[in-house]
């Protein structure tokens, strides 16, 4: 009897086990949120939800919600979890989008619009209450014109143009008029403002954490066309709030005003496999997080801004066009207890191409930039009052226009490199090609204990476009030395 009372509730046990984590489905067109969520086609009561928010409050640790790479549009639904809605160790909720694409736009409202000319609108009814009263809102709005963001020059996370007068447009522009609290469209006077795809967007956030909340994972899911950050996690007001053991796999952010992940506070967040194309930032946070497979493109303000606490970047490609810098480093205000920000760079390609800011920037004692087999191509690295640069096994790449500057401030510690820049500045003493064993007798000999003795690296005349090319690689360059382009996805690649 005992023997048999024991195998039932092991029985008992694995089928508890078993039915402990479940799947939600959820449909937009054919849910509904009385339904249980628990089959992806609706028989008697149980079916798929039709939203979001639902399947969010339905989930409970070891659960996962299934979108079925529906698009949500149209109705202001994102995914958003808050308070302390988590998982538990080694039982995440799981939100798998299958391909879903939340999109925060919706078309213009044409009865808010008065025509004032030929081809030129004025509205003075989207957001009042947040637009007009906070300058940083304004500078992430951006209208969206046959799918594309308009920024018309404007990004929070870059130099803005001053906007135009609205008799200064020409079609297919906008601008704002802070003194009448209006935005402006011009279109071909020939036609009508129904006749043009233009929309803007409404939902603040595309995936949101906010408060205490831990062990969520994220994956393949796109956002585009929301006005503040695709992928955002903030903590609670609460002394001690934390977000912990947040995973975002194989995610895009595609035309966003403005980061495509960004955390705030004491975050801990892994990505494995991020997208972000067409964004203010690319990545923008503090706390701690590890990177790996993320490629950044077209990006307006900066690829790379990372703030307090320690950061790794492995197997990633950022093609930059940012038009503050590349990549940024700095510390800023934190009530959390971490002072400095440290970003290692481990097989990664960093690609400048003209177009914005050519400047990696390093700003103040408290940060710490660490490369190791990493390619620099076309592009300056800026150090100063006191930062920490460690440069080994890479290559920084480019011609004459580019160097590296370090003021007598900082550490630089360097070694087994390739240069093919225009020079390297010491505390205000210039080294060119010519002058390179001048430069590793002056360090090599001590002369400044903390500047590393960099005698094992070269200078020497790269062809970027092989570096980049796996197929291609030169065969008089070591294969330790820069990125190993094998491991790292493209700026070109969909996936």
């Amino acid at each position: 009897m005992k023997r048999n009372t024991i195998a039932i509730f092991l029985c008992l046990f694995a089928l508890t086990g078993l039915v402990y984590a479940r799947d939600i489905y959820v449909n937009p067109n054919t849910g509904n949120d009385s339904a249980d969520g628990l089959a992806p086609t609706a028989t008697g009561l149980s079916g798929p939800v039709k939203t979001i928010n639902q399947a969010v409050q339905l989930a409970r640790p070891g659960d996962t919600i299934y979108l079925g790479g529906a698009t949500f549009k149209g109705n202001g639904e994102h995914i958003g979890f808050y308070g302390t809605k988590s998982g538990e160790p080694g039982k995440p909720i799981i939100v798998d989008g299958q391909g879903a694409v939340i999109d925060g736009s919706v078309p213009l409202k044409l009865a808010d619009w008065q025509q004032v000319s030929a081809g030129l609108y004025r509205n003075t009814t989207i957001f009042p209450e947040v637009l007009h009263s906070h300058e940083d809102w304004m500078l992430r709005f951006c209208f969206i014109f046959n799918g594309k963001l308009n920024r018309m020059g404007h990004s929070l996370k870059a130099p803005s143009i001053p906007y135009k007068k609205p008799e200064e447009l020409q079609p297919g522009e906008w601008t704002y008029q802070k003194d009448e609290q209006a935005f402006y469209i011009k279109i071909d006077p020939t036609g009508k403002l129904g006749d043009y795809n233009i929309e803007f967007p409404i939902v603040v956030t595309g995936v949101q954490v906010h408060g205490t909340i831990s062990h969520l994972v994220f994956k393949n899911i796109t956002v585009t066309h929301v006005i503040n950050d695709a992928f955002a996690l903030t903590i609670g007001d609460k002394l001690g709030s934390v977000v912990r053991d947040i995973l975002y796999k194989d995610c895009k952010a595609i035309n966003v005003c403005d980061d495509g992940l960004s955390a705030h506070g004491d975050c801990d967040i892994t990505v494995d496999g991020f997208l972000a194309d067409d964004c203010s930032t690319g990545l923008a946070s503090q706390g701690s997080s590890v990177n790996n497979r993320v490629v950044t493109r077209n990006i307006h303000g900066v690829d790379v801004f990372f703030g307090c606490g320690k950061h790794v970047i492995t197997n990633s490609y950022f093609d930059c066009t940012g038009r503050q810098a590349p990549i940024r480093l700095e510390v800023w205000d934190n009530p959390y207890g971490t002072n400095y920000c440290h970003l290692i760079l481990e097989n990664v390609v960093v690609k400048g191409n003209n177009i914005g800011s050519n400047v990696i920037q390093l700003n103040g004692r408290s940060t710490l930039l660490e490369c190791r087999q990493v390619t620099i191509s076309g592009l300056s690295v800026s150090k100063k009052s006191g930062a920490f640069l460690r440069l080994s096994n890479s290559i920084v790449g480019g011609g004459s226009a580019f160097g590296i500057d370090v003021d007598s401030a900082s550490n630089w510690q360097a070694d087994k490199n390739i240069y093919d820049i225009g020079h390297i500045g010491i505390d205000q003493i210039s080294y060119i090609e010519k002058d390179f064993d001048t430069y590793k007798k002056a360090i090599g000999k001590g002369l400044v204990p903390k500047w590393g003795k960099d005698l094992e690296s070269k200078w020497m005349k790269v062809n970027i476009d092989q570096l980049l090319d796996s197929t291609r690689r030169p065969s008089d360059i070591d294969k330790t030395i820069g990125a190993d382009m094998s491991l790292i996805p493209k700026p070109e690649t969909k996936k």
